[in-house]
């Protein structure tokens, strides 16, 4: 945890100490889903944008052992990821308070990184704000900050009820492990993570922070957006506050940073509530300025020489100041009524960030998160405006709150219906009727209010194939509800998430029309990366001449003579199983090489077509699959991996049901080769599997 002024975007760059990513979740007011599934992913995978940038961005979402989740306050949301591998839950309070958090939370292997700050999910947040933001890492070298990150993970189901879905707790369960593990014995007592809301105020929180009886010399306030003021608005109540706590030096400083205007006289208005302007008058121990942000960003911050560009404020921090301490509070909380909890009968959001306290040099670091300044000027002589801008706290709009979270699931109930949407409703909801409607057919009612509850708080919805692939292509439904105060109807789009057993099931379309037999060989043979086998497209081909790949796979395309590939194949054979060893370090690895993209199942589908085809006779089909079905077999010692089984019985029964298909549609030159059959039998597969 440290100090730097630089793109935010770098936090999501991983390294080799991390090990490999496991999965994410976050938090956001605002929420840009073309931003979070192109730019920010795109950082995270290390994925240059070109061509097949969403290719290769959609095989890394499908390796990954667990979910990336985004929740966010229900009154932002836009429309889903086109990514069904992304889970998106929008929602609110029953109360009405907002979700204003935001929080970043990177699993891996061998450790986490926390980010928490004032950036929402948006372009603006993460390219064009300004913005701030703390970076927690634990992992082998960096374990003093584990606390943090334990309060974060354990606290996180309780604050975000109506978002916290199984998959993400899934995630967080495996987290807290980690913390375990890496954290080290010594707790802190100087810096703290803070959720805070209506249960847990964040100005009675940071005012407690402060040493008891320390003297305070400076009070700094970084706000885009204020509350008005009056004696019980946040500056009163601050100053109040510490003042049963602490000693003021005579007088003590407050300065407000905010936004400002220039207009052509080269005037300066500030964007603060000329209701400030008697501020010092309720505090005579107060000397009151008022600080312009400066919004050019240095040639430093970019490293380019020439570069111009503004960044509105964005950031949101508090620091006091005196001769032995500071205290910090760095997150996502406007400095407002409902920022910072100042009105008991007034719903607080939902906020989180850090608190630091640091005391004698290291005091003075804090300060460098203190944005710079075009101008200051004491209160009574600046010229104040009133916010322009949309605040992040006004009201919301209509929302279905009466459902918490909608899910496409596998169905058992009935054998013509293989899916459902999971409907699970908020028990505390007054509002009875409504209906669940497709986005592509405004005439499909797919779930409505009449439908019997299976459980306290759940629907299960049989959708039939045609229902089931509406939503899967739009990602969610129309909710229509009746108003409680009236006859109207209302409607709001709500987002559709697909569990995870259906997205393993489902194919990886765009991976399955560019993949060819060639190219999975020479993977296996490790003639080629992962990241390039995902790469390849056809159209990739016609430069074979001069590209990297086909000159280490070869440039002459072999599809067509057999002997050929026969002994390609068998050269991968060591390859295969090496993979399926690997296979075991984890449980997601091991659905991925037993039954994923690259897989024997993957392989057997590429040769079973190339006999449909004509281009591999049979028996030559036949053999490859029955060594590939062997290699499945071998491994199946794993008594301490649990779901190694599962995977191992559903990777053979794929491949038995290719060499059927295989006996179905070539029956004379199948059934009646004796040394194949002996072949095949020798390996235990029942031979009335190719009758």
């Amino acid at each position: 945890m440290g100090q730097d002024r630089r793109k935010l975007l770098e936090a999501f760059i991983s390294t080799d100490s991390q090990g490999e990513l496991l999965g994410c979740w976050a938090t956001s007011y605002e929420f840009n889903p073309d931003f979070f599934q192109g730019d920010l992913l795109y950082s995270l995978f290390d994925i240059s944008d070109g061509q097949l940038s969403r290719i290769m961005l959609e095989a890394k979402l499908r390796d990954l052992a667990y979910s990336v989740t985004v929740m966010i306050d229900a009154e932002n949301y836009i429309h889903q990821p086109t990514s069904m591998q992304i889970a998106l839950h929008a929602s609110q309070t029953d109360k009405g308070s907002i979700l204003h958090a935001k929080v970043f939370i990177l699993i891996y292997e061998l450790g986490i990184r926390l980010l928490v700050g004032s950036s929402n999910l948006t372009r603006q947040g993460y390219r064009e704000n300004l913005e701030v933001a703390t970076i927690i890492d634990l992992n082998n070298e960096h374990q003093e900050y584990g606390h943090l990150i334990r309060t974060a993970l354990e606290e996180a189901p309780k604050r975000l009820s109506n978002w916290w879905h199984g998959e993400i707790d899934k995630l967080n369960d495996k987290a807290l492990t980690l913390v375990d593990d890496k954290s080290s014995e010594k707790r802190q007592q100087t810096e703290w993570f803070v959720w805070s809301d209506s249960n847990e105020r964040l100005l009675k929180r940071f005012i407690s922070s402060w040493p008891q009886g320390a003297q305070i010399n400076k009070i700094e306030i970084v706000s885009p957006f204020w509350s008005e003021h009056n004696t019980s608005s946040p500056p009163t109540l601050l100053i109040d506050g510490l003042a049963k706590r602490a000693k003021f030096k005579s007088p003590t400083q407050l300065t407000l940073y905010s936004s400002a205007d220039i207009n052509s006289e080269r005037e300066t208005s500030y964007h603060i509530p000329d209701s400030y302007r008697p501020i010092a008058e309720y505090h005579n121990h107060i000397d009151v300025l008022v600080a312009a942000v400066s919004k050019d960003v240095s040639k430093e911050e970019v490293n380019i020489n020439d570069y111009s560009a503004q960044r509105s404020l964005h950031a949101k921090i508090v620091l006091i100041e005196g001769p032995d301490y500071a205290l910090i509070y760095i997150g996502s909380a406007n400095f407002t009524n409902r920022g910072w909890g100042c009105l008991s009968f007034v719903e607080a959001n939902i906020e989180a960030g850090v608190i630091l306290l640091r005391a004698g040099r290291k005091k003075h670091d804090l300060r460098a998160l203190i944005p710079r300044v075009e101008s200051i000027v004491s209160l009574h002589e600046a010229g104040l405006l009133p916010i322009k801008e949309k605040s992040e706290e006004e009201s919301k709009k209509p929302w279905p709150d009466f459902i918490r979270h909608l899910e496409l699931s596998k169905y058992a109930g009935n054998e013509d219906m293989q899916h459902q949407l999971l409907v699970t409703l908020n028990t505390n909801s007054k509002i009875s009727q409504w209906d669940i409607v497709s986005l592509s057919d405004s005439h499909s009612i797919i779930a409505n209010s009449s439908l019997e509850s299976s459980n306290d708080s759940g629907l299960h919805c049989p959708l039939s194939e045609n229902q089931f692939n509406q939503i899967l292509q739009d990602m969610a439904v129309m909710i229509e509800w009746s108003s409680p105060d009236g006859p109207e109807v209302l409607q709001r789009e709500f987002p559709v998430n697909v569990s995870k057993d259906v997205r393993e099931a489902l194919p990886f379309r765009e991976l399955e029309e560019l993949l060819n037999e060639r190219y999975l060989l020479a993977y296996y043979q490790g003639k080629i990366s992962y990241e390039e086998l995902i790469a390849v497209s056809r159209d990739q081909i016609e430069y074979a001449a001069t590209s990297q790949l086909e000159k280490e796979i070869g440039v002459v395309d072999t599809e067509f003579i057999q002997s050929y590939q026969i002994r390609e194949f068998v050269e991968s054979l060591d390859g295969i199983r090496n993979d399926l060893k690997m296979a075991t370090e984890s449980a997601e690895r091991m659905r991925r090489a037993v039954n994923g993209d690259f897989s024997p199942p993957t392989l057997a589908k590429m040769i079973y077509d190339k006999a449909i085809e004509g281009k591999r006779t049979a028996t030559a089909a036949a053999f490859q699959i029955g060594e590939l079905l062997l290699l499945v077999e071998e491994l199946k010692d794993f008594k301490k991996y649990p779901l190694w089984k599962h995977h191992q019985l559903l990777a053979k029964e794929r491949l038995i049901e290719y060499l059927r298909m295989l006996g179905t549609a070539f029956p004379d030159e199948i059934h009646q080769n004796e040394p194949l059959m002996k072949y095949l039998r020798a390996f235990k597969i029942p031979f009335q599997v190719l009758r």
